[in-house]
């Protein structure tokens, strides 16, 4: 990456003095890697972990063996069988600083003459797929320096199928915000953040198509809402009214939210309610109405005993049976019965 790495020559156009160079740059290294399924983003991870692991994997290995070295080529030339595998240098010692990895190296002859006729400008780590480890979905940190290149276009390779030189232009900063953002719109969308801009693009006309298809259905949830709503505020009012014996006018408001919330539970709540019975009233004695009432029932009885007199007088006098029920058909007609009976 141009802008993490210090360029090889200093200010002078002389390699340092101290021999020391900047090989890794801590932090996260965004990556864009060509695969048969097209481009997919990755992120390496060159924390302190990560680096560390590399340094004490150099030195574990220049311990067992004092005469091993990490090949620094030319543009990643040795990871070609059609390329030169041309050593530009041997680095022969690595430190890990604050601010990422440094190492020293043995340079050959076209090496150092490649930096300082200012061919190359900056160097690039490699490892291998094998050589990381996955931190999180396309996360990755590695462990273990495979080699280096020389390169004016420096990318840090990691877990890619190929190991040829990286064709494509260093991404700039706006580029790297860019890269960023789409992997915040990938996890946005329930991707992993390494889906290539396909997969978003189409995860994107997913939900168009589908927000397209459900307003229908959206339109008529809203409609039946607001006439559920309606009825529901009809029914609420019955409801109150209904019961309007046993709710205070002071709780009505809250009985009215009650309904709202559970109709069903508070409607019946409501008429299990005990209700008071209805007073009932004594009669009203009315005085003038007593006295007819009186009046009526004196004739009735003098009427009467005109009428059992009469009768029984007058039945006495019948000699004969037939004579007998001759008499009680003319009493009968004419109402004589009827007033004895009535005034009883």
């Amino acid at each position: 990456l141009p802008t993490h790495l210090t360029p090889l020559l200093n200010r002078a156009g002389e390699l340092p003095a101290d021999g020391w160079f900047h090989l890794v740059k801590n932090g996260d290294h965004p990556l864009s890697l060509k695969t048969r399924e097209g481009f997919r983003r990755i992120v390496q991870r060159l924390d302190e972990k990560g680096c560390a692991a590399i340094v004490v994997d150099f030195r574990n290995r220049l311990g067992a063996d004092p005469a091993f070295r990490v090949l620094v080529d030319f543009d990643h030339f040795s990871h070609d069988p059609g390329k030169s595998s041309e050593a530009a240098g041997w680095i022969t010692a690595m430190e890990n600083r604050a601010d990422g990895i440094w190492f020293q190296a043995d340079w050959s002859d076209a090496g150092r003459a490649a930096i300082l006729n200012h061919r190359y400008r900056s160097i690039s780590p490699a490892w291998r797929p094998s050589d990381c480890e996955q931190v999180a979905p396309g996360i990755y940190r590695p462990l273990r320096l495979r080699d280096a290149g020389l390169t004016n276009k420096p990318n840090l390779q990691g877990l890619t199928p190929f190991w040829n030189r990286e064709s494509d232009p260093q991404p700039s900063n706006k580029q790297h915000k860019d890269i960023m953002n789409l992997q915040a719109i990938a996890l946005a969308l329930g991707l992993p953040e390494t889906a290539d801009e396909a997969a978003i693009i189409q995860a994107i006309k997913a939900l168009t198509q589908g927000a397209a298809q459900t307003a229908p259905l959206q339109n008529r949830l809203t409609e039946l809402e607001k006439k559920h709503g309606a009825l529901l505020a009809e029914s609420v009012t019955r409801e109150l009214d209904a019961n309007a014996d046993v709710i205070p006018e002071a709780q009505k408001d809250a009985w009215r939210n009650r309904l709202e919330n559970d109709f069903s539970g508070t409607a019946e709540l409501l008429r299990g309610l005990k209700r008071t019975a209805p007073e009932k009233k004594p009669p009203v004695h009315d005085a003038a109405k007593a006295a007819a009432g009186a009046a009526t029932k004196t004739r009735n009885s003098w009427a009467v005993k005109q009428a059992c007199f009469f009768g029984i007088h007058y039945i006495s006098k019948l000699s004969t049976f037939g004579d007998f029920i001759h008499a009680a058909t003319g009493a009968v007609r004419t109402g004589a019965f009827t007033a004895i009976f009535s005034g009883a």
